[in-house]
């Protein structure tokens, strides 16, 4: 469950900001296993995720600290005291096993998937479904991930069906990585990508390879949406490269 979620089940209003705020701890600890977060990223949860008016940051920094239920959490950081998580365990506890229904636009959250379904080809579309599901569902680290791999498959599938598989060969006949593939691409003359989306492709990359690899990091919405836009642009461009009958031919084989 994710904190927009979570904050239309605590039926909070007319709440104050801080019992906003200890609500938003006790969930990023229980459900995300985040020690604790500054209060500018408790802003950012309140307003941006959840969709309330603007927050004073300064007054509700000035109330956490002063609230007993919180302690210092790193540099400007606050977490909740054990005490108070287990108090709040019982009150919160339930609600994570609430379903929170969702209706999902047909044609996707970030990337459109009837444009996929119109090119016939059911893994592609499934992957598509997991990028927008992890997004519609808040798990940002998958989206990142599957992101990634939505656009390293696309690109091998634009050379081959252009009759150019061995372009993007190693030399044992396997498939590059993504990091050989955006490396040919840049290069490419002949496939005729927009200059916003060779730029975007190593970004994706590097926010996937982060959420893939690096044990220490997750992402964040924001992250996710700084990238919205230029995923679903390359999503199109390179479905349209690897011409799918209704897609328009792009590649010079």
């Amino acid at each position: 469950m994710e904190y927009a979620d979570f904050d239309k089940l605590l039926s909070l209003d007319g709440a104050k900001s801080i019992d906003r705020a200890i609500a938003i701890l006790w969930l990023a600890k229980r459900r995300h296993s985040l020690d604790g977060m500054t209060t500018r990223e408790v802003v950012s949860i309140i307003e941006g995720e959840c969709g309330h008016p603007s927050q004073n940051c300064s007054r509700l920094h000035e109330r956490l600290g002063a609230d007993r239920r919180t302690a210092k959490f790193g540099h400007g950081g606050w977490r909740l005291r054990p005490d108070a998580q287990r108090q709040l365990d019982e009150r919160y506890g339930r609600l994570l096993k609430t379903v929170v229904k969702k209706s999902v636009a047909p044609d996707g959250s970030l990337i459109p998937r009837d444009i996929f379904v119109e090119a016939g080809r059911g893994y592609l579309t499934k992957v598509v479904d997991q990028v927008n599901g992890c997004y519609d569902d808040g798990h940002y680290d998958g989206c990142a991930v599957m992101g990634r791999r939505l656009m390293e498959t696309l690109l091998i599938e634009a050379y081959v069906q252009a009759g150019r598989a061995l372009f993007v060969k190693d030399s044992q006949g396997s498939f590059l990585t993504l990091e050989g593939l955006i490396g040919k691409v840049i290069s490419d003359s002949h496939l005729p990508l927009s200059r916003d989306t060779k730029r975007l492709l190593p970004e994706i990359k590097r926010l996937g390879d982060q959420s893939a690899h690096n044990p220490r990091f997750n992402a964040r919405r924001v992250e996710i949406d700084a990238l919205k836009h230029g995923l679903r642009v390359a999503a199109e461009e390179l479905l349209n490269l690897c011409n799918y009958g209704a897609v328009t031919k792009g590649i010079t084989p």
